[in-house]
């Protein structure tokens, strides 16, 4: 299974994401992951997004590529405590979620658990 990263992402996440086996897609910002989307029209089997983004949340961005891509899985990633989580409207219990500061390998893990998930 491909992954496709969609919104801003450091290149060790990057490298390491590609170093599995998982095709990623980088965009700098928002704007640029949903042109990307828009022009290229890539498949997509998940997204890793931070919960809280400038100009658009990540929960904002899920909800547009759920209209696009009704399958799609999401991890959201935050440094934010659990209440400020939870005021984003994220932290549900069939919500994918990785704290930061996160390992790379546990970035890794978690993306297979998510894309295992049925």
């Amino acid at each position: 299974m491909r992954l496709r990263n969609v919104v801003a992402s450091s290149p060790a996440i990057l490298f390491t994401l590609q170093s599995h086996g998982y095709t990623v897609v980088e965009a700098c910002d928002v704007a640029d992951a949903i042109r990307k989307i828009e022009s290229r029209r890539p498949a997509l089997d998940i997204l890793i997004t931070d919960v809280n983004m400038p100009g658009l949340s990540g929960r904002k961005v899920a909800e547009y590529l759920r209209n696009h891509y009704p399958g799609i899985k999401v991890l959201y990633t935050s440094g934010y405590t659990d209440d400020a989580v939870v005021r984003h409207g994220i932290l549900q219990a069939d919500v994918a979620f990785l704290r930061k500061p996160y390992t790379l390998l546990s970035l890794v893990r978690k993306v297979r658990e998510i894309l295992d998930q049925k």
